[in-house]
């Protein structure tokens, strides 16, 4: 079975898509295959993170075998959408040796209940949480306080959080708010026109090291 890390936003703020695509870039060269799995996405046309990452990576699964379930589904029965989700989950994670899971990117859940449906979601699948939390317009101490919070309330859906990214980060304020975090939190400076987060970025502190031990613990 295929380790997993679940990557789950506390806000809509964050650059979740460019997270993923790095945190899919960083264990595509540690893990002998990846996959990619959305549990939440829109009905109708693909979701676009699934196909920007499907293209990207050149991934040999269907579209259909890297998504759960509509929103739709989930609004309308919530425990038979759950089902779904995990069943595509381990069918597809069966396949690799690693599977970067995506959560929703607070468009059509509750706003004020995305996050705890995202904790329990990967509870549901076994998978830890990488949080991602936004760093723009936050505080050294507000932004622990935001990671702090986020992982009492993984931790109230009965899954693990062993890493957590702050992303958006003024480049200036990113040496200053590494050392107020210290192991709380790997800090991803925005770069402007780009705002993507290098490799480097991603493996400072062997995140990407985090994200597979605590997958296989």
């Amino acid at each position: 079975m295929a380790s997993g890390v679940y990557i789950a936003a506390t806000d809509a703020d964050s650059q979740q898509a460019v997270v993923a695509l790095g945190v899919t870039e960083a264990l595509s060269g540690a893990v002998r295959s990846v996959g990619v799995f959305r549990p939440v996405v829109e009905g109708g046309a693909a979701d676009p993170i699934v196909q920007t990452l499907r293209a990207r990576f050149d991934l040999p699964d269907r579209y259909e075998d890297c998504v759960g379930a509509s929103y739709a589904e989930a609004r309308a029965d919530p425990e038979q959408a759950m089902a779904r989700i995990v069943d595509a989950y381990h069918a597809l994670a069966a396949r690799h040796a690693a599977v970067v899971v995506v959560g929703t990117g607070y468009t059509d859940v509750g706003t004020a209940t995305e996050f705890s449906f995202n904790a329990r979601v990967a509870a549901n699948l076994g998978t830890p949480v990488l949080l991602l939390v936004s760093g723009a317009e936050r505080s050294g101490r507000e932004t622990a306080d935001a990671i702090a919070m986020a992982r009492q309330e993984v931790e109230r859906e009965h899954a693990v959080a062993p890493a957590a990214v702050v992303d958006r980060v003024d480049p200036e304020r990113a040496a200053a708010l590494r050392s107020a975090l210290g192991g709380q939190g790997y800090v991803l400076p925005e770069v402007p026109r780009l705002r993507a987060p290098t490799l480097r970025d991603l493996s400072r502190g062997s995140l990407v090291q985090d994200i597979l031990t605590s997958s296989l613990s």
